[in-house]
């Protein structure tokens, strides 16, 4: 089967790719209005290798709605209107996964750097990745429980 990366350049939906990261752009999926503050008719769907620690998952969902862990596939996601705010939403989502932030600091660094952003500054967070994501191999299909 072909690496994911492959998959989404060749589905057409990829917009950027990297061996890291891929960003796809979701049409016709409006965003719900949350702290972003802020609604799209298209929106892009970044996402990356990533090992979260189970305990961490709670505080994500606390962290923003539209990042998402997925445990079994070991991937990162954030759904958001512009590049440079999945950027955003994708550091601070490590950030708190390694607890380098608590939630409520995440939450409001992000609403800080947005705005910022929005008056045409550009600080790093918005940039790139401020972290090296995982080169795969992070998935955890976990143990079934079910008897063989």
């Amino acid at each position: 089967m072909l690496p994911r990366v492959l998959r989404e350049l060749l589905k057409g939906t990829a917009i950027c790719a990297t061996p890291s990261c891929v960003a796809r752009r979701v049409h016709g999926q409006s965003q719900n209005e949350g702290h972003r503050g802020s609604r799209g008719s298209d929106a892009q769907n970044a996402l990356t290798y990533s090992d979260v620690p189970l305990g961490k998952y709670d505080d994500l969902a606390r962290y923003d709605g539209s990042v998402i862990a997925e445990r079994t596939k070991g991937e990162l996601s954030a759904r958001c209107d512009k590049e440079e705010m999945n950027y955003l939403a994708l550091n601070l989502a490590h950030d708190v996964a390694t607890g380098r932030r608590t939630v409520e600091d995440a939450r409001r660094f992000y609403a800080e750097t947005a705005m910022a952003t929005m008056k045409g500054e550009m600080p790093p967070y918005v940039q790139r990745l401020q972290f090296d994501p995982s080169r795969g191999g992070t998935a955890d299909p976990d143990k079934s429980m079910m008897p063989k």
